[in-house]
């Protein structure tokens, strides 16, 4: 096992490094110059030459890399070009609603899923199967924007319930109902789609565990129905399912943006956005390797976890 884990960390060390050459490279050949979108009315050139090399902008981009390396094995995230804040500051205020969204969102899909998928498999080939099983191809099917539009459109214009955006809240309102009821919409428009692919995973994974035989023995040793069901049908199915969650919520770490932007959610997918427009380097570089060094770290516990499960794969 802890030969398995250093094997597993150190590809993870070496993943992470060539994605932040892979990003910092793609961050410089996006065109434009952000010295020149943040002054360009109000400076001469010469003065705009001046600021690029205070800024370093001027150097070689390999120096360029490994001193924005060096800054962040240090936690020193550096400052936003445009609005002058330190990321550590930006960041920590957007990345934890980023979290808490995808969680929320994630818990939403699970809820939804399990009792679906458990039905669909239990009533395999019959109406109740078929039209659940449709109604989760037509979950996965729903683009998340049109489906925040759908929401905002029923729920805040149609019946004024819930606002449709424009929001301002923080962790420090985690336990008010404000803060949950500006959730809601955001998060069924993330969750439902989840819920459509989970339904159809689980429900292969059930029909799988039941054809076989360890499934039959505990039946013919007395077992009722349901604890069958649950503690030997379902559990089994959770195997291959956890994986699958686990890389899920790191797709939706990365995957919040459009509907952030949405509904103007306070979240790290707009500031990336907002980022992205302006040329501001520094916040679009730091943004995305965070994205990348969510899914690699949960990518490895996902590892660990299912090689706990399934020893065969420590094997292997």
């Amino acid at each position: 096992m802890i030969k398995y884990l250093i094997k597993r960390i150190f590809f993870a060390i070496i993943t992470i490094f060539a994605v932040s050459i892979i990003i910092f490279s793609v961050i410089h050949m996006i065109p434009g110059d952000p010295v020149s979108a943040l002054y360009g009315a109000e400076l001469t050139q010469e003065e705009m030459e001046e600021v690029r090399e205070y800024l370093g902008l001027n150097a070689p981009l390999p120096l360029q890399y490994f001193d924005w390396l060096k800054k962040i094995l240090t936690f020193d995230l550096g400052t936003s070009l445009i609005r002058g804040d330190e990321l550590s500051e930006l960041i920590g205020a957007a990345f934890p609603n980023t979290i808490i969204l995808a969680v929320t969102s994630l818990i939403i899909g699970l809820l939804i899923a399990f009792p679906i998928g458990t039905i669909t498999a239990l009533k395999r080939g019959t109406a109740a199967d078929v039209f659940l099983s449709g109604g989760a191809v037509l979950f996965i099917s729903f683009p998340t924007f049109w489906l925040a539009i759908l929401l905002i459109l029923v729920f805040a214009v149609m019946f004024g319930i819930l606002p449709a955006g424009s929001y301002n809240i923080s962790v420090e309102q985690f336990w008010s109902w404000n803060y949950w009821r500006l959730l809601i919409m955001p998060s069924l428009a993330i969750g439902i789609p989840v819920a459509g692919r989970l339904i159809k995973i689980i429900r292969i994974e059930m029909i799988d565990n039941m054809g076989k035989e360890y499934v039959q023995l505990v039946r013919t040793k007395g077992a009722g129905e349901g604890r069958v069901i649950v503690f030997h049908i379902l559990r089994n199915a959770m195997v291959a399912t956890s994986t699958i969650i686990g890389l899920t919520l790191a797709h939706l770490l990365g995957g919040v943006v459009i509907i952030e932007n949405v509904f103007g959610y306070p979240g790290i997918g707009k500031l990336l956005l907002e980022s992205v427009m302006r040329r501001d380097y520094p916040t679009i570089q730091i943004i995305v390797m965070i994205f990348s060094l969510s899914f690699i770290i949960i990518n490895l516990f996902v590892d660990i976890f299912y090689s706990v499960l399934d020893p065969r794969i420590r094997l292997e």
